[in-house]
């Protein structure tokens, strides 16, 4: 209700419109500085770490993450991989898996033969 309805929607919009990448970059940027401690915690006899953060809305009004990750249109399995390529990379891009290659669930290819036989105006 703090934010507004407006300024909410203005900002998600903004997030849509943003490139993928792009976005990615943006979300790192802001959880480096939401950040706030990173505990060490002995877990069934491994070490994990927690990384808790301060979400806010332009750096003023703190959120929760449940508000923050509908202002970027996100899962929560988009920002905890977010999160986790932050802690093992850094800012560096992150590149997913299925980069150049066809989608997995891609079987067959339906072609058009009446488009891709059509003469675009040359005499046969």
């Amino acid at each position: 209700m703090k934010i507004g309805y407006e300024r909410f929607l203005k900002r998600r919009a903004e997030f849509e419109s943003l490139d993928k990448n792009i976005k990615n970059m943006v979300v790192k940027g802001q959880l480096m500085i939401f950040k706030k401690n990173e505990n060490t915690r002995k877990v069934n006899e491994s070490n994990r770490k927690y990384v808790h953060f301060n979400y806010c809305f332009n750096n003023n009004l703190p959120i929760c993450c449940t508000t923050y990750k509908n202002l970027i249109g996100a899962s929560y399995k988009y920002l905890d991989t977010i999160i986790q390529h932050l802690r093992e990379h850094g800012i560096e891009e992150h590149i997913y898996g299925n980069t150049g290659r066809a989608p997995k669930n891609m079987n067959c290819i339906e072609v058009n033969y009446d488009i891709a036989h059509c003469n675009h105006g040359h005499r046969t």
